[in-house]
C-alpha cells in the first residue's frame, strides 16, 4: 500500500485540526508499518495556502517516525488551497509509486472546497 497522508492546517479546521492530526495517527498506529519493512510506503504534506511536504513518499519507516513527523505539523491558520495540497501529493506519488501497490489518499477533510476554500 502506498499511503499519502494530507492535513488541512487551515484556518476553516481551526476547531478540529487536533482531532484531525489524532486520527492520522491512529490511523499509522492500526497499520502493520515495520521499521524496514516495504509493504506499506507513506508520504505526508500539510498545507494551508502553501503545501508543504513533510515526508516524501517512501518504505521502510518506523511508525515512530511517522507519528513524530504527524505531530511536529501545527495549525496554522490562512487560506485553503485543497487542491495545491492534492497536487502535490500526486506529483510525489508519480515519482514513487509502486505499481503493485494500491494508492490510498487519507485527508480527513474530505470536500475539494469548501466555503473558505479556495480552488487554484
Amino acid at each position: 500500500m502506498d499511503l499519502m497522508i494530507i492535513l488541512d492546517a487551515s484556518t476553516s479546521r481551526e476547531s478540529v485540526f487536533e482531532q484531525q492530526r489524532d486520527l492520522a495517527v491512529r490511523l499509522v498506529e492500526r497499520l502493520p508499518i515495520l521499521a524496514g519493512d516495504s509493504r506499506i510506503s507513506t508520504g505526508i504534506i500539510s498545507f494551508t495556502s502553501v503545501p508543504s511536504l513533510r515526508q516524501p513518499m517512501s518504505v521502510g519507516r518506523s511508525k515512530e517516525m511517522i507519528e513524530r513527523t504527524i505531530s511536529e505539523i501545527f495549525y496554522h491558520g490562512g487560506s485553503t488551497f485543497t487542491s495545491r495540497a492534492v497536487g502535490l501529493a500526486l506529483d510525489d506519488l508519480d515519482r514513487s509509486k509502486r505499481h503493485d501497490a494500491v494508492q490510498v489518499y487519507y485527508h480527513k477533510h474530505i470536500r475539494i472546497q469548501d466555503y473558505l476554500s479556495a480552488c487554484v
